[in-house]
């Protein structure tokens, strides 16, 4: 859970200031900047989520809200994911992508670190995922060669 906003200020905006301001053609009333979170991840994590080449945002951005909803340490983004913090992933995660450490990562190898337990050697097999207690592989739309 991250941490609490220590103060608010709103005012109410005309329609056509809202419209400029928002990311969708029909926004909903409100519009927030809010800054992205500093939220650490965890360094031996029991129960991960890792998205391999996720690319539509809102799939993202559900797959996240899911993940938080069942209280995982974790999720990575692999390869070509959507970014977590686009508008669209966002909305999509209902804002659980403000408090659930996310670690985007290029490559399976550069993401290998964040899901070993400390001590073990590193080790990244496609068919073994015995080095986190729990991890739950998510793959995109397969590529073509």
């Amino acid at each position: 859970v991250g941490p609490k906003p220590t103060s608010f200020s709103g005012s109410r905006a005309l329609d056509f200031v809202l419209k400029a301001a928002s990311t969708t053609d029909s926004p909903q009333g409100c519009v927030a900047l809010v800054a992205r979170p500093n939220l650490l991840f965890p360094a031996a994590p029991d129960f991960l989520l890792a998205l391999d080449g996720v690319q539509d945002p809102g799939n993202v951005g559900a797959l996240i809200r899911t993940a938080a909803a069942a209280g995982v340490d974790g999720v990575v983004l692999v390869g070509a994911c959507a970014d977590a913090f686009n508008p669209k992933t966002i909305r999509g995660s209902a804002g659980a992508a403000l408090r659930v450490p996310l670690a985007a990562e290029a490559s399976w190898a550069a993401a290998a670190p964040r899901l070993l337990r400390r001590g073990q050697q590193p080790r990244l097999l496609v068919d073994d995922v015995s080095h986190c207690s729990t991890l739950l592989i998510v793959r995109g739309r397969a590529r073509l060669a």
